[in-house]
């Protein structure tokens, strides 16, 4: 599902030049244990933005392991994260990570119908880990 905001200046067709949007994908069910592999979920981007944050979150957080949630997204193939975003066990977001995740600064801008793709590249699949949703946070501009 996609959220907009208005954040200022109007287009010639009384539209907002800038809007925010954030774009939540759900990657699998709410209660099935996630499973580290690649494309585990692939979608078109609905309209082109720029990505200022990526967010990863858990419906149920991973109880312990030595390997975190640790989850890539990708922009046409390519990693939208120079430090990958992780879930630090007993949480379930990302932005309580000890180590936060970094943006790819080359993949950020995302093209109309662009092919979106997430990668989960570790988890301890012999815990609870379920529910995962991936949300894109960003801007689009309006020239029109």
């Amino acid at each position: 599902s996609g959220v907009t905001n208005l954040l200022g200046g109007m287009s010639d067709a009384g539209r907002a030049l800038v809007e925010a949007v954030a774009v939540t994908i759900g990657v699998g069910d709410q209660t099935t244990a996630i499973a580290a592999g690649t494309n585990k979920r692939r979608w078109r981007a609905p309209f082109a933005f720029t990505v200022t944050a990526i967010r990863t979150s858990l419906a149920t957080a991973q109880a312990s392991g030595a390997s975190l949630v640790t989850v890539d997204v990708n922009n046409a193939g390519n990693s939208m994260l120079t430090t990958k975003s992780t879930i630090d066990n007993n949480e379930v977001t990302s932005t309580t990570a000890a180590t936060p995740s970094v943006l790819n600064a080359t993949y950020v801008s995302i093209a109309d119908d662009a092919l979106i793709a997430v990668d989960i590249d570790a988890c301890d699949g012999s815990t609870t880990a379920a529910g995962l949703d991936v949300t894109l946070i960003g801007y689009k501009f309006n020239l029109s």
